[in-house]
């Protein structure tokens, strides 16, 4: 027995020269579905970083160093140790770069909303 085929989601309208053109855009019923607390992902970086991002970053790869020096064969209390002490330095230094990161893109947005003399778009 044959698949059932399935069917076209949108139509394609062909042109008299022979072209096919086809609607561009999301339907509306998958923006209305979204909600009004929907925020688009790179909404993100134009958040000011925060401790607690840093830390969680931080512990994250504190955790992973720590399972490799396990795996390859230190002692455990070493790899905790050192993870340990990675956690310790990688906060203040996620957070400075983190920081670094945001202030450029601010300054990046800002000067393409104002234009590329900088003087505005008036």
């Amino acid at each position: 027995m044959g698949e059932t085929r399935r069917r076209r989601r949108r139509k394609h309208r062909g042109t008299p020269a022979g072209t096919v053109e086809r609607k561009r855009g999301q339907p509306a019923a998958r923006q209305r579905t979204r909600g009004p607390g929907y925020r688009h992902p790179t909404d993100r970086l134009l958040q000011p970083p925060s401790w607690r991002q840093s830390a969680t970053r931080a512990a994250i790869a504190a955790v992973i160093v720590a399972v490799v020096f396990v795996v390859i064969g230190r002692p455990p209390l070493v790899a905790a140790g050192l993870a340990a002490f990675m956690f310790l330095i990688y906060v203040p230094l996620g957070y400075a770069t983190d920081r670094a990161l945001w202030r450029w893109r601010a300054r990046r947005l800002g000067a393409a909303r104002r234009g590329r003399d900088g003087r505005g778009k008036g």
